[in-house]
């Protein structure tokens, strides 16, 4: 018995409809265990590499960055650890991040906004929690290349890192003349826990000597 052409199209349509009805049903649900702006969003670049000149040369690789709802870029970065901790390290990362989406000119994402707050998705054991962190300023960025260049070009001393850890997996471990052993400064910094931390006085940068 033939199948009536019409009888086929008629399947055809109806087919593009459920799939398509289906589409919405599943992009329209929250992602399972996102942040609700990032289940709505969708992600842009994924371990892409993006760089700037200006306002100091700087590059790397996010895990993720998404857009949301209102067209506004988010740097995700995904760490695996014991336990749901932050460290001071992840907000400075996702700051630099930042700072790069904005002077950037990768075509994918230039000219777009980007939230002055970041996410870490921390891998603990079977569990995944995901932590929202306030990033650095631009300024605040800054001050901190700047501090790095200094400290690893010797042309001012380290001061040691807050935790002795920190110094035993630097990379410039080797050249630098604090040691791991040594009591670590009792310089404090909000903005990181390395060695080439800076701090704040009101309207007034400077550098954190050692103690």
């Amino acid at each position: 018995m033939a199948v009536s052409p019409l009888i086929v199209m008629l399947a055809g349509a109806c087919a593009a409809v459920i799939w398509w009805a289906l589409r919405r049903i599943v992009r329209g649900r929250p992602k399972r265990g996102l942040p609700d702006e990032l289940a709505r969003g969708r992600v842009v670049l994924a371990e892409s590499h993006i760089q700037c000149a200006k306002p100091v040369p700087m590059h790397g690789a996010p895990d993720e960055v998404w857009q949301v709802s209102d067209g506004a870029l988010i740097p995700v970065e995904t760490k695996t650890r014991d336990r749901a901790q932050i460290h001071q390290s992840d907000v400075v990362q996702l700051s630099a991040y930042r700072v790069m989406l904005l002077n950037g000119r990768d075509r994918r994402v230039g000219g777009l906004a980007v939230k002055p707050y970041g996410y870490v998705r921390i891998v603990h054991g079977r569990q995944t929690t995901w932590r929202r962190v306030g990033l650095m300023s631009e300024r605040e960025i800054i001050a901190l290349w700047n501090r790095h260049k200094a400290v690893t070009g010797g042309r001012i001393a380290p001061c040691g890192a807050r935790h002795p850890g920190l110094c035993r997996t630097c990379g410039h471990a080797s050249r630098c003349a604090v040691r791991p052993a040594e009591k670590p400064s009792r310089t404090r910094s909000r903005n990181t826990t390395h060695c080439y931390a800076v701090g704040r006085q009101p309207g007034v940068w400077r550098r954190k000597e050692p103690v």
